[in-house]
């Protein structure tokens, strides 16, 4: 009867490890789909020709995740007062609710487009 109790506590705590380890493997693949997702996004929108259309919306009905693409100029000066022009930041984010919490992930680059 004893081996039976000790065999059962030892089961439960391995199940619950188990459990506790297939949750945070799957947290985890979610997570690296996100991000994989936020450069795939960024590709696509380097790829556009024209500025425009470089900012849009996708929606990842599988995940549940809104990615966004915005583009927005940078203004730098040199000593003279010079600007440069045609130098943007390309800003994606990905935005999704993880534990009825609202998170967003965002990756950015610069882009020269004169």
């Amino acid at each position: 009867m004893i081996a039976i109790a000790v065999f059962a506590i030892v089961a439960i705590s391995l199940a619950t490890a188990m459990n506790s380890t297939i949750a945070a493997s799957n947290y985890l693949d979610r997570q690296a789909s996100i991000r994989h997702g936020l450069d795939s996004i960024l590709h696509e929108a380097l790829r556009k020709p024209k500025r425009k259309e470089m900012a849009f919306e996708y929606h990842d009905e599988l995940l549940g995740v809104r990615y966004r693409t915005v583009i927005e100029e940078l203004k730098f000066t040199n000593f003279e007062g010079d600007s440069l022009k045609g130098l943007y930041t390309l800003r994606a984010s990905a935005s999704y609710t993880e534990d009825g919490e609202e998170r967003e992930e965002i990756a950015e680059r610069y882009v020269y487009r004169p």
